[in-house]
């Protein structure tokens, strides 16, 4: 018998969402975020959990999407009939796979590796066929609600519209992302019905299902911070908030002074030594190594450079918005990044 602790690991993420309210010809997952597309934070975070295979689901005529995924395989979903048949989608694509697949939706780029794990170890700890990721927001909203047993087992995901008063007390909410087990989710899949007011395939009945045929759900609870998604710009730039605050708390505790740190703003991939100085109203574009004991002026606008040690940036008259130093080496090609970068 296989120790379920050893399963090998897929992850599919959900990437076929036009994002109509965001008012743009650009596909939603590739709005920039940190300086790189939302997508580059969501495969940068599955591929630190080394899956055995990765798979998205796009929508028709998304080839900058595929693009941007490359090379990483891609399948379209030719309509869009809810979050459960967006799975089904992948099915081909997974053919053969045995072992745990993760369900990513792709317009969450806070999510980090260790709150993607946590919601796989849950189901692999509990042997249950599925594990749902839920959070816990200080207004739960219109968020489907955790119906959970005394055991701490998931036994129903309720709707805010179909809950009683006393359900919708409940703060533990639904955050939508899932770990199932292939093969036998491919048939618990089949067996969605779209007996809803949207005529679609929700990924969530998947709950109900398990638990009416005798299986068992778990879940895990993800930090408050790694939740948000966005609909519109609006909360784009919440998520770029966010992340912002993030990259200048990683930064500040590697070592790096950042005297006014709510102004200045990381790429994903600036690279900072240690005892980096940066003053404020700094701005980093993609493709920036700065190394030890270098210090960043104000208003400095860097990008595509490597900042050498020791070295002082600052703007100068003849400069404006960019940078000078005495040992600043301009990237001739692109910037390094990561196995699962864009």
């Amino acid at each position: 018998m296989t120790d379920a602790s050893t399963l090998p690991l897929a992850c599919v993420i959900l990437a076929a969402g036009k994002g109509s309210r965001l008012k743009s010809d650009l596909p939603k997952v590739l709005h920039p975020v940190a300086g790189e597309a939302v997508l580059a934070h969501i495969l940068r975070a599955c591929g630190a959990m080394n899956p055995q295979r990765l798979v998205l689901v796009v929508g028709p005529d998304m080839e900058d999407v595929e693009q941007a995924a490359a090379p990483h395989e891609c399948v379209v979903q030719t309509k869009q009939l809810g979050t459960g048949h967006a799975v089904m989608a992948a099915r081909a694509a997974l053919q053969g796979f045995v072992g745990d697949v993760l369900v990513v939706y792709g317009d969450h780029p806070l999510l980090t590796p260790h709150t993607l794990q946590a919601l796989v170890d849950a189901r692999r700890q509990s042997g249950a066929q599925a594990s749902v990721m839920g959070f816990c927001p200080p207004d739960p909203a219109s968020y489907g609600r955790f119906i959970t047993d005394e055991s701490g087992a998931l036994k129903e995901i309720v709707e805010f519209s179909d809950a009683s008063p006393e359900q919708k007390a409940i703060t533990l909410v639904n955050c939508g992302l899932m770990t199932l087990v292939a093969p036998q989710c491919w048939d618990q899949l089949a067996r969605i019905d779209n007996k809803n007011a949207k005529e679609e395939y929700y990924l969530t009945d998947l709950v109900s299902l398990i638990n009416r045929e005798g299986g068992l759900c778990a879940y895990s609870v993800a930090p408050l911070d790694e939740t948000p998604g966005f609909n519109d710009r609006a909360q784009l730039a919440e998520v770029e908030r966010a992340m912002q605050e993030r990259l200048r708390r990683q930064a500040m505790e590697q070592g790096v002074t950042l005297v006014a740190p709510e102004t200045v703003f990381l790429c994903a991939d600036t690279k900072l030594g240690r005892d980096v100085i940066i003053h404020p109203h700094v701005v980093f574009g993609p493709g920036v190594v700065v190394e030890d004991r270098a210090e960043i002026g104000p208003f400095c606008h860097v990008q595509q450079l490597r900042v050498r040690k020791g070295t002082k940036l600052t703007v100068t008259p003849d400069s404006g918005p960019l940078v000078h130093g005495d040992s600043v080496t301009p990237f001739s090609g692109p910037h390094p990044r990561s196995r699962y970068g864009t």
